[in-house]
């Protein structure tokens, strides 16, 4: 079968900014038709995206020597089987630019391969379903990719801030995934109110954004502003006490 698509990307920022992406995908026992990382090739580049209907994830790579473009998904599963392949310590005394991966997608297979020539050329090769075998109800993989992609320009829209004045709520779930894809990467969490949504921009290629739970319910229900101001002004008056008066 003939290629639809090829190019090559440097293996450790490939793998880096899959496995921050991937942090960002559903879980598969909950939301299966979330639980993958939908990518784009293009001749400018390769995107990932990832979403789990609170959070997403965009990562905007570089690509060398691409040749056409494609849509394609990486499950969970084999999301780690690639990791777990391709993620590694390079030989002391190597240049990240040296270790670089090709990536040849066709109707029915991706297909990985190390070409850097600094390991011992592993390759991996991922079945792509079989569009023809959709049942009526299912959809292709390819519109998946591309309501992830709208779902992340809809997240990341330039929009007024979120006055933050009576609070805010976010799921401390989502907030560890930004905070973990920002260790991944290597770089310091950034975030600011976009909207409704917390967006990280945390590296040059890789922004991520939950959406935000405003103080909206009614005065007595479980999230009420008033708790988040009792608790302030407890903590600081107990504070205060301890300060002024000693320990005992």
């Amino acid at each position: 079968m003939s290629t639809m698509t090829r190019f090559r990307v440097y293996g450790t920022e490939f793998c880096n900014h899959l496995q921050a992406v991937a942090l960002f995908q559903a879980d598969a026992r909950k939301i299966p038709q979330y639980a993958a990382v939908r990518c784009i090739a293009r001749t400018d580049g390769l995107t990932m995206i990832a979403h789990n209907g609170l959070s997403c994830a965009v990562a905007d790579l570089s690509t060398l020597d691409p040749e056409g473009a494609g849509l394609f998904s990486i499950p969970t599963t084999q999301v780690k089987a690639l990791l777990a392949i391709f993620h590694r310590k390079l030989p002391k005394g190597t240049l990240p630019d040296e270790y670089v991966l090709e990536v040849k997608l066709t109707a029915r297979t991706l297909t990985v391969t190390d070409v850097s020539g600094l390991f011992t050329g592993d390759e991996y090769v991922m079945a792509l379903p079989d569009p023809d075998s959709l049942e009526p109800h299912e959809e292709p993989e390819d519109a998946h990719t591309m309501r992830a992609a709208a779902s992340a320009r809809g997240a990341l829209a330039d929009a007024a801030p979120t006055d933050l004045t009576d609070g805010v709520h976010f799921s401390p779930t989502e907030l560890g995934r930004l905070a973990r894809a920002a260790g991944t990467l290597g770089w310091n969490l950034h975030i600011r109110p976009v909207g409704h949504m917390l967006i990280a921009p945390i590296a040059e290629t890789f922004v991520a954004a939950t959406y935000a739970e405003l103080n909206d319910r009614p005065a007595d229900g479980p999230h009420a502003p008033f708790i988040d101001e009792r608790a302030l002004a407890d903590v600081r008056r107990r504070l205060d006490e301890i300060v002024e008066q000693g320990a005992l």
